[in-house]
């Protein structure tokens, strides 16, 4: 079987960019998409979470414009990441995917799943937000998960 480990890396021209990719599993109906941490690069990942989910359907690992093997700079902002994510979608002909994303990365998915449901099927939140920008908070510390979750799911809380 290809691993995260075996997959030759390879590369797709996004706004003259090259994007570095690695694409590999058991073919699939959708892939799961992976979107990393802030500045995290596809050769840090723990390969045991990727290549188990590669034995039962194909898995996509990116690195956006600036980060590991990638052509760029950084994104200054989540939407720009996005921008990069829709774009190397498009790159590759994906309509839709799943997605996991990891810390801020699931900043970016869910981003994405708000303002490009199209191209979304699920989401994986995995060490990560429940959102981003104006009105969202985090509980402060000490505090039991059912006060927590009573805050993220306050009616004042705004939608990213």
């Amino acid at each position: 079987m290809i691993t995260l480990q075996t997959v030759p890396t390879s590369f797709v021209s996004v706004n003259r960019l090259r994007i570095a990719y690695r694409r590999f599993g058991a073919s699939s109906p959708l892939p799961l998409v992976y979107v990393n941490r802030l500045r995290g690069s596809m050769d840090t990942l723990d390969p045991l979470l990727s290549n188990n989910i590669a034995k039962s359907r194909e898995v996509i690992i990116y690195d956006s414009a600036g980060i590991g093997h990638s052509e760029g700079t950084v994104p200054d902002s989540i939407p720009e990441m996005v921008t990069v994510l829709v774009d190397f979608l498009a790159a590759l002909e994906i309509p839709k995917a799943d997605f996991i994303g990891f810390s801020m990365g699931g900043g970016i998915v869910q981003y994405l799943g708000y303002e490009y449901p199209q191209l979304v099927h699920g989401l994986i939140l995995a060490g990560t937000q429940p959102g981003i920008g104006e009105g969202a908070a985090l509980a402060p510390h000490g505090r039991s998960w059912r006060a927590r979750a009573q805050t993220m799911t306050s009616p004042r809380r705004r939608r990213i």
